[in-house]
């Protein structure tokens, strides 16, 4: 009786011991799978954070060289415009001088026969001829001073766009070297490549 006690009680021990011994041993293969679980997100999330500093900076880099392409032919383009808009206002200024000149030289000669013949003119021929003189002068100025504010427009216009070009090529150059991102005219805010990785990581660490 006592020995058969003492045999079950022997085999629930060896059977206490062995299923601790089996929670221990599955205990130490869970913590040796954690920390390799956590060493190799660890190694990821460097490798990943590595990867995308160097994809934003690649991103700032094309970026650049894409705005300063853009600028070197805004830049073409704006030379061109001005060869062509001074090519023009000679042009005009020429063309506006000869009829000027013609205008004067016919109105001169109308002039004079009108002095030749105002004493068989009537008093009502001589006042038409008078206003129609009149008439092309205020034309004259008239065309002359439109002429004077179409050119100054080209001036304002160019002016703004040369101001324009300087500003953004100015901002780009300040990116390039503080490695601030250059301000949009939409409104977004700037940022620094090493804040956008920062900001990215948190988010990671967040998630």
């Amino acid at each position: 009786m006592g020995t058969g006690i003492m045999d079950g009680m022997k085999g629930i021990t060896e059977d206490i011991m062995t299923s601790y011994n089996t929670r221990v041993r599955a205990l130490g293969d869970l913590v040796f799978d954690t920390h390799s679980t956590l060493n190799e997100f660890a190694s990821d999330r460097k490798k990943m954070g590595r990867e995308q500093s160097n994809n934003l900076a690649n991103f700032v880099e094309d970026l650049s060289t894409k705005v300063k392409d853009l600028l070197e032919s805004a830049q073409d383009m704006l030379k061109e415009f001005e060869r062509r808009h001074k090519e023009m206002s000679r042009k005009q200024t020429k063309n506006l001088a000869d009829f000027a000149n013609n205008l004067a030289k016919n109105s001169l000669f109308n002039l004079n026969g009108f002095k030749k013949q105002r004493v068989e003119m009537s008093g009502e021929i001589k006042e038409m001829l008078t206003k129609e003189v009149k008439d092309i002068k205020n034309e004259v100025r008239k065309l002359a001073s439109e002429t004077r504010k179409i050119m100054g427009g080209y001036r304002s216009d160019i002016e703004k766009a040369s101001r324009a070009w300087k500003e953004m090529s100015l901002a780009i150059t300040r990116a390039r070297e503080g490695g601030v991102m250059p301000r949009l005219h939409a409104g977004e805010n700037a940022t620094t490549a090493g804040a956008a990785v920062k900001s990215r990581n948190k988010s990671k660490r967040r998630g």
